[in-house]
């Protein structure tokens, strides 16, 4: 009955149908991975996370729980090693919260790095793994909420977003392009280039050489019509950039991303009237192109993902209401899974990982909201 229904929809309706069945649940095999729950010293939602180093991994910054809104943020820093199961602290220079992609890992400079909007919404904090000594911060050329920041080799890009001034058209356009040296010392700074679509709470990943940005929201567009399907991609081998629209054509923001295993995924997302399930794949090796739309398990937003093992891509939580939902997607053998689900639903969690586990930290729902999910392969 319901493709002869499909068949007599008129075709705007059965766009929107198209739209929204991803977001029915998928069955999918259960991976096999060690789950262990910690805690945060102190609960905060809207981190910022990023590796620190082989083995460890750092969450940075966030709105303080059970604080009015519009309260300053923290810079708390909590530091995790996989290896030893033991935390650290430290403090970030700049106080900030923001999104769940708008820190990172640079290898080659031995540097995790944090972005985003929220507090000083202005600059980068570097902190060197190998000492925990903070370097000196980058500062963007305009102060962005909203936005994100992703790196790799020696390079870290912030683009898009929204400034104090919200009627400011510059900033979602901006983008900052810096190049480190050895030593996690800014080099150069580059901020002519403009995004192909103005827009704020996007998503950033990176893998090999590509740097990519996608998803979002224009506030310039009648209310309702912003979500954006753009994407931007900065190659760091040639300087260049290039953009399109994400294969699946769904526009959202409030989405995650991840690089993985040479891939770049945006997935999920707020679109008009309800959440996506969709995932864009891109494949950086050869000059790059995108693979196939797939789906998360269940649509949400506000989610975090994370990589290990440069293998697995592992995306947890989001809302509404509260998700408890772990996909991962081996980068290797192109295939889906689940994980256990998360200490409970929550969104505006954060993840990262490192060696052969991620970890994602605090978010808003029910329950402790300094709660730690740690997945082992």
């Amino acid at each position: 009955m319901l493709p002869l229904l499909l068949l007599l929809l008129p075709p705007l309706l059965l766009a929107a149908y198209a739209v929204a069945a991803p977001t029915r649940p998928a069955q999918r095999p259960r991976m096999v991975a060690a789950h262990t729950l910690y805690n945060l010293s102190l609960p905060r939602g809207a981190m910022s996370a990023a590796q620190l180093g082989p083995y460890a991994v750092a969450f940075a910054g966030g709105g303080v729980s059970g604080q009015p809104k519009g309260s300053p943020p923290s810079n708390a820093v909590a530091i995790f090693n996989f290896t030893t199961k033991r935390w650290g602290s430290a403090h970030l220079p700049h106080a900030r919260a923001g999104s769940s992609t708008s820190g990172g890992w640079l290898a080659e400079s031995g540097v995790a790095f944090f972005g985003s909007g929220g507090g000083d919404s202005g600059s980068v904090d570097l902190l060197r793994a190998e000492d925990l000594v903070w370097l000196p911060s980058l500062r963007t050329k305009l102060v962005h909420e909203f936005t994100a920041c992703a790196g790799t080799r020696s390079t870290i890009v912030c683009a898009g977003g929204q400034g104090h001034n919200k009627s400011d058209r510059t900033v979602p356009f901006a983008t900052d392009v810096w190049t480190l040296s050895v030593d996690g010392r800014a080099v150069s700074h580059n901020s002519q280039h403009k995004l192909s679509v103005p827009r704020k709470k996007l998503s950033a990943a990176a893998a090999g050489d590509i740097i990519g940005f996608g998803t979002g929201y224009d506030d310039e567009l009648p209310k309702g019509h912003g979500y954006s399907a753009a994407y931007d991609l900065f190659n760091t081998s040639s300087s260049t950039w290039r953009a399109g629209t994400l294969p699946s054509g769904v526009g959202r923001q409030y989405g995650t991303a991840v690089g993985c295993g040479g891939l770049l995924l945006f997935a999920g997302g707020q679109i008009g009237g309800g959440r996506s399930a969709t995932v864009d794949i891109f494949d950086t090796a050869d000059g790059g192109r995108w693979l196939p739309p797939a789906n998360l398990t269940v649509a949400r937003s506000n989610l975090a993902a994370a990589c290990t093992s440069d293998r697995f891509a592992v995306i947890a939580g989001g809302q509404i209401p509260g998700r408890n939902t772990v996909d991962v997607f081996d980068c290797v053998r192109r295939t889906w899974g689940t994980l256990e689900p998360l200490n409970f639903g929550r969104g505006w969690l954060v993840g990262a990982g490192a060696e052969n586990c991620v970890a994602f930290a605090s978010g808003s729902g029910r329950g402790n909201a300094s709660s730690v999910d740690e997945y082992c392969f």
